[in-house]
């Protein structure tokens, strides 16, 4: 491994697949691996990009689909707007698309359900909800900017330092 390669690992306290404290780590500096601590020295899953495509940095994560103990996806978020939505048991890119700016967070909305929403804020402060129920590829459900509305549902940060409910 390079001196470029070296992994800068982020505990995801809150983004466990199993919501626990230790459960699954990411490797954000070239954006391909995730690790379960439970096994020393080898990741649970190496996504590199395909033969001549660049290496951008990913910025967030998210876990979701976990309803059952078989089904797992890591939804990954990059400094070029990609969003890409990896499936670890089949170990496949599932979907992808680009919201074109950075992608600040990501967030699927219930985790003892299968996919049914996920939500992406990026740089420019911008929400975008997509319906993961779809058959084959999620479509955009609508891109949202930060707006007061009372009750507020949720709260996401939006990479300008602040807090937008919905």
């Amino acid at each position: 491994m390079s001196m470029f390669e070296k992994p800068q690992i982020i505990v995801h306290i809150q983004k466990g697949l199993n919501d626990t404290v230790f459960d699954c780590k990411w490797v954000p500096c070239s954006a391909k691996f995730v690790w379960d601590p439970r096994q020393k020295d080898d990741p649970v899953a190496n996504m590199e990009p395909a033969q001549g495509e660049n290496k951008r940095d990913c910025w967030t994560v998210a876990f979701g689909n976990a309803y059952n103990r078989e089904e797992r996806v890591v939804c990954a978020g990059y400094d070029n707007g990609d969003i890409k939505l990896f499936d670890l048991r089949n170990m496949l890119l599932r979907w992808e698309t680009n919201i074109k700016n950075v992608v600040c967070s990501l967030e699927f909305d219930r985790k003892d359900i299968s996919m049914n929403k996920l939500v992406s804020t990026s740089l420019e402060g911008k929400f975008h909800v997509f319906d993961m129920e779809c058959s084959i590829l999620p479509k955009a459900l609508l891109p949202l900017r930060k707006r007061p509305i009372n009750p507020p549902y949720g709260k996401f940060d939006t990479c300008l330092g602040t807090e937008s409910s919905f």
